[in-house]
């Protein structure tokens, strides 16, 4: 699995979905977030948790629940963009 082609499209998710804010902010994105992609012909769930500057990401197969893998690491706001630091 490429993480790097999975990462780019959450995180255009999470920014579509707060774009409504006149200026996103750390607090606005603080929380859950759930959305779901395809990975090779299957529908994955992704649930993302953002905690301070902390984050982690869960994936599953959404038909079956299937593990797939989880990560995380911190992160911070940069104007409208996410820069992400993979740690785990």
């Amino acid at each position: 699995m490429n993480i790097m082609k999975l990462i780019p499209i959450t995180i255009t998710f999470l920014l579509v979905n707060t774009l409504s804010f006149s200026q996103i902010s750390e607090e606005a994105l603080q929380g859950s977030w759930e959305s779901e992609t395809e990975i090779n012909d299957k529908k994955v769930t992704q649930l993302w948790l953002i905690s301070g500057n902390f984050y982690a990401l869960t994936e599953y197969v959404t038909a079956d629940g299937d593990f797939i893998a989880t990560r995380g690491g911190s992160w911070q706001l940069d104007g409208k963009e996410m820069n992400m630091t993979l740690e785990f």
